[in-house]
């Protein structure tokens, strides 16, 4: 995940001037949202100004985009950035270009995961594939959007595995993450580093193969 922001030019010496605002283009509790307000607290320290995160959601991005693009091009306005955004620029109710934003940093890397409710029996990934092939277009993927990196991710995959599932969009991970730990889809496509909470408590398993295990247990303390 990134930050973006307007071209243009603001004097280092005097800024900021006035409280930042972060917008994020996923609803609250979602890995982006969680990325955002971790951004603003870190840079809330190092600034010693008010850094606040405003959800424009809508348009997988483009009302956020859209929101940031009408806004004062002095760095006090920036949008979180992640690369389900790199699909707006085809989409034909965007009005904007690559050149109307700036890239500022890339601050996070996370990765996606597989997760299911503890009710579903699956504990791996090849036990999911194999249920998958035996009920083709049955099993329910909940993934955040309509179209975005996790969609593409999870078409990837199933291809490779030779399977058809039935993808149920959200608006957002923490949607998402709620709905599988209720048990209203299948599985959750999402970003298991948000989880943590819900697979502490029992409510949802992540599938891994063995050799993702060791990393699952380094990285997010998931055993």
């Amino acid at each position: 995940m990134a930050v973006v922001s307007l071209p243009g030019v603001a004097r280092a010496q005097d800024f900021p001037t006035k409280p930042i605002t972060i917008l994020c283009w996923s609803e609250a509790g979602s890995p982006v949202d969680f990325y955002a307000r971790t951004m603003a607290r870190l840079m809330t320290r190092e600034l010693g100004q008010n850094v606040i995160v405003e959800n424009r959601t809508g348009g997988d991005g483009i009302i956020m985009i859209n929101a940031m693009l009408r806004a004062a091009p002095d760095g006090h306005t920036i949008a979180t950035n992640t690369l389900t955004l790199a699909t707006l620029f085809s989409e034909p109710t965007a009005t904007f270009k690559p050149d109307d934003l700036q890239m500022l940093a890339r601050g996070q890397i996370d990765p996606y995961g597989l997760l299911v409710p503890s009710s579903i029996p699956f504990k791996t990934i090849d036990e999911f594939v194999r249920a998958a092939r035996a009920s083709p277009g049955k099993i329910t993927v909940g993934g955040p959007f309509q179209m975005g990196a996790h969609r593409v991710a999870w078409e990837a995959f199933a291809e490779a595995a030779r399977i058809n599932t039935n993808w149920i969009p959200y608006k957002g991970g923490g949607p998402v993450l709620t709905a599988a730990a209720g048990g209203h889809v299948d599985s959750a496509a999402t970003n298991p580093g948000n989880a943590k909470h819900l697979i502490a408590s029992g409510k949802l398993r992540v599938l891994r193969s063995e050799e993702h295990t060791s990393e699952l247990q380094s990285r997010f303390g998931i055993s």
